[in-house]
């Protein structure tokens, strides 16, 4: 039985120490009638069992372990060689390690090998710094040489967990079928290096809940107790080096939901395949990134990207998706704009250029076949550009159905100014206000606050000869630049409203000295005009 309390002190080294007054063991190496010497030349311990109780932990962890084997050889005392040592036994909830190699005593040295089959990871939940509960089991190979003073651990092999799973309470956040890891080389405090990692059919949920906190965070972080603080001039430990040459997920999955708005935004990845390459924590080393899967049951999503850490680090990003229906983000439209699409699909790209905090984005949009309804009393994007969604997609719709917007967005992540959701704003009104001035400027006017907001779009009148139904010179190229417009805006609708004036009643009836004219008349002539 080994109990170690909540200072970390072990129950059976308090039992085993010296009393005070009792004669000291003589110092290894010692000669005379008072040295004692053991030589085991072997020693067979069978259907062992262990109960480990250790109160460090929170909770404190308590292991069982029954039916182990060990074998123990050349154990001699005082030491002159290593031990050779042999174990083999069941591992508390299921699975099984076995363990073979040498042991030195003076100085404490362990060169292992060890085989792991199915052991199962629950039982070590209190000795993990994270609030997510862990499952699965792990096998592997691994060949394992520690020293104590100082501390040195070399790790070499291959290893596998199967049927992974990080919970919260009962709802699992993190699952993969199968987690490898090939060419493993640790030489830790220094080194973490992994030649491959490989995910099978993993899936992630990532949920954030109506104050906008992500649960995942919380679950994975690591919770390292509080180190004592350090001497002033002891120099800062130097985090180990990690290196994973390449990490492949297979047919992952991933599930988002969103509970800040109304309706909750819920949206499912499915068939992931990513790669990652050269990911190091040395500066100035480039890491790719390229992947692609299937958003919202058909939309086609890619990515591809590299970049390099260091003091001014470096991305380059680029994104692309193709043919996602709109109306599956209507609580995002509804939120951000008071709109909703009750048809339409969306086809981007975007690429994002990162140095040290300069950010330069590009999005390229082409939206098919929208349609949108107000959803609410307040229409964000009129009170941020002047005019509503609605007439603002039939204006930029072309004849066959289609929006092409380009937008650029740059700033310096590093002040607190820089707000990207305010500058995709900004250029989206920059974007609107330069695609309507073109061809308004043809067929009438624009009109805009100090805000840079289009107060009023106004046509240039049909004026015709005074008391006719024929244009006034030069009104024909004026129709002709409307009739253009309307047939390449196809979703834009006039209404025409006659007008009259002075000169059209003097026109039509010149010699009634400005006495009332029939109502017929002018309702004639405007249906003529």
């Amino acid at each position: 039985r080994l109990e170690r309390d909540r200072q970390g002190r072990f129950l059976l080294q308090a039992l085993l120490e010296r009393r005070p007054g009792t004669p000291s063991p003589p110092a290894p190496g010692a000669t005379g009638a008072a040295a004692v010497q053991l030589h085991l030349a072997e020693g067979v311990f069978e259907d062992g069992s262990a109960t480990i109780v250790d109160a460090t932990t929170t909770p404190p962890a308590r292991l069982e372990v029954t039916g182990a084997q060990l074998q123990i050889h050349d154990l001699a005392w005082p030491s002159s060689r290593p031990v050779r040592v042999q174990l083999s036994s069941p591992t508390p909830g299921g699975g099984r390690l076995e363990l073979a190699g040498t042991v030195g005593l003076d100085p404490v040295r362990l060169d292992l090998r060890a085989a792991l089959d199915a052991v199962e990871l629950a039982p070590a939940q209190p000795y993990l710094p994270i609030e997510a509960l862990m499952a699965g089991t792990l096998s592997g190979a691994l060949a394992v040489t520690v020293a104590v003073d100082p501390l040195a651990v070399t790790v070499a092999g291959d290893a596998r967990l199967e049927q992974l799973r990080l919970s919260d309470g009962d709802r699992p956040v993190v699952t993969a079928a199968q987690a490898e890891a090939v060419g493993i080389d640790i030489a830790w405090p220094t080194r973490v290096a992994v030649d491959h990692v490989r995910l099978r059919r993993p899936s992630l949920l990532i949920e954030r809940d109506a104050e906008g906190h992500f649960a995942l965070p919380r679950l994975l972080t690591p919770r390292w107790p509080l180190a004592a603080p350090a001497p002033a001039r002891a120099a800062p430990a130097k985090p180990p080096a990690v290196e994973i040459r390449t990490i492949t997920l297979e047919r992952g999955s991933g599930r988002f939901v969103d509970h800040t708005t109304t309706p909750r935004y819920a949206e499912q990845l499915s068939r992931l395949d990513v790669t990652v390459s050269g990911l190091s924590m040395a500066p100035d080393h480039r890491v790719r990134v390229s992947g692609s899967g299937v958003l919202g049951g058909g939309a086609r999503l890619t990515v591809e990207g590299a970049g390099t850490a260091g003091g001014r680090p470096v991305l380059e990003l680029t994104v692309s998706l193709r043919e996602f229906p709109l109306p599956r983000a209507n609580p995002y439209l509804d939120r951000f704009t008071g709109w909703t699409a009750t048809r339409g699909a969306l086809t981007a790209s975007a690429s994002y250029t990162l140095l040290g905090s300069r950010l330069d984005a590009r999005h390229d949009i082409v939206v098919r076949g929208l349609e949108v309804v107000r959803s609410g009393a307040t229409d964000q994007v009129e009170q941020r550009l002047g005019l509503p969604l609605g007439f603002l997609v039939s204006l930029l719709q072309d004849a066959r159905g289609e929006i092409r917007l380009s937008l650029p967005v740059s700033g310096d992540l590093g002040t607190r100014e820089f707000d990207f959701r305010e500058a995709v704003w900004g250029a989206v009104r920059n974007l609107a206000i330069r695609l309507l001035a073109l061809p308004f400027s043809r067929i009438g006017s624009l009109f805009f606050t100090e805000d840079s907001k289009v107060e009023a779009v106004v046509l240039a009148p049909v004026i015709f000869t005074p008391g006719t139904a024929a244009p006034a010179p030069g009104m024909e190229q004026h129709l002709a630049r409307v009739a253009d417009f309307l047939r390449r805006t196809p979703s834009v609708r006039v209404r025409l409203g006659p007008i009259f004036t002075q000169a059209d009643l003097d026109a039509l009836e010149p010699g009634r000295a400005g006495a009332a004219l029939p109502p017929e008349a002018l309702r004639e002539l405007g249906l003529r005009r």
